[in-house]
């Protein structure tokens, strides 16, 4: 018997990491506050997040860089997704990523997180590597899709890896 059931699409999202104590609120562009979203620059507020640092900033190198889009492509197989694009550079890493089960996006991310931190703290010294909070956009539609893989992530200044085999 058929059922008139709607399949639910398969979900699409685009996370992103970022370094830690970078994306402070002294940018041009301003910051992202967690619960109040976009606000102006704002130097003094800067100064405080400064003071709380429990670590040294986090730029990433080339070789740190190269490092987070091996773990992205080697983790499909554990985290059960498929990744259609990793960008990075200095003060982020920006993973579009499927996948076909049950699992939250918060699951996929907290698994994507670990894994960058496992391969980070294997390659290189064991620190803080990332922000308390990254960032994750639903991808909407193929266009929005074709946009990504196509214009914004490839104009990244770091490392970019592109699965053209791939679409959600």
């Amino acid at each position: 018997m058929r059922s008139n059931a709607a399949i639910a699409p398969m979900p699409c999202y685009l996370f992103t990491f970022h370094a830690y104590g970078t994306w402070m609120p002294d940018r041009p562009q301003g910051y992202v506050h967690h619960t109040s979203g976009l606000q102006p620059r704002d130097p003094a507020m800067a100064e405080r997040y400064r003071a709380k640092q429990a670590a040294q900033m986090v730029n990433f190198t080339h070789q740190m860089q190269q490092c987070l889009v091996d773990a992205a492509i080697q983790a499909q197989t554990h985290v059960q997704t498929t990744v259609h694009a990793v960008a990075t550079d200095p003060t982020h890493v920006h993973v579009l990523v499927s996948w076909n089960h049950a699992r939250t996006w918060e699951s996929i991310r907290r698994s994507l997180r670990h894994s960058f931190s496992r391969a980070l703290n294997g390659q290189f010294t064991k620190r803080a590597w990332f922000a308390a909070q990254g960032s994750r956009k639903r991808i909407r539609d193929h266009a929005h899709f074709d946009h990504l893989t196509n214009v914004y992530l490839p104009d990244h200044r770091g490392v970019v890896s592109i699965n053209s085999r791939s679409e959600p």
